[in-house]
């Protein structure tokens, strides 16, 4: 996604979020403090080595979903159609083995780290974004430890809720790092 289209992208975002900003003009939604996405790709900079290179992570919350264990469990496959839709509006879904953009620490040459992901690029930055459904799922291990490495460290994390999830509570995701939560 071109950086043309941000402003059209969470105008629509929020529109399908709630009802109330229906009608309500971009300059009104996104402008009036700054283009969201963009305090966001500026906040994770001040903490990143490489400031036009991000990280964001992105979790499934599904019904009866209350702590990160539940959470890091979803398969790709579960997501709902509004879920798979939100990933397609977030960027690119590339194939992870020879990629050649910036990888956010995902493995581009053995897919230890998964098959594909989401990359985007905005205003000359690149993201990379850590889904949690298209990251490693081990069977044996319910902490899903490669999923909470990649995603527990990452600054911004937007959490999906779909239709009947229970409320989050910024403290299901044990980290030290995370510091910004978007709830879709």
């Amino acid at each position: 996604m071109d950086g043309n289209n941000w402003h059209e992208f969470w105008v629509q975002i929020f529109q399908e979020l709630d009802p109330k900003f229906k009608g309500v003009e971009e300059m009104d939604l996104i402008n009036n403090d700054n283009d969201v996405i963009e305090k966001l790709v500026l906040y994770e900079s001040k903490d990143m080595r490489h400031s036009h290179k991000f990280k964001f992570g992105v979790v499934l919350c599904r019904a009866g979903q209350v702590d990160e264990e539940d959470m890091f469990s979803n398969l790709h496959e579960e997501g709902s159609e509004d879920y798979l839709d939100f990933l397609k509006i977030l960027g690119d879904q590339i194939q992870l083995k020879g990629y050649t953009g910036f990888r956010g620490g995902l493995d581009t040459k053995e897919n230890s780290t998964g098959l594909e992901s989401i990359v985007s690029k905005f205003r000359g930055n690149e993201i990379m974004f850590h889904v949690a459904t298209l990251l490693p799922h081990d069977l044996r291990n319910r902490q899903q430890v490669v999923k909470k490495r990649h995603i527990g460290n990452d600054i911004v994390v937007i959490i999906f809720q779909e239709y009947g999830s229970e409320a989050y509570t910024p403290s299901t995701i044990k980290s030290h790092y995370i510091t910004i939560l978007v709830f879709v």
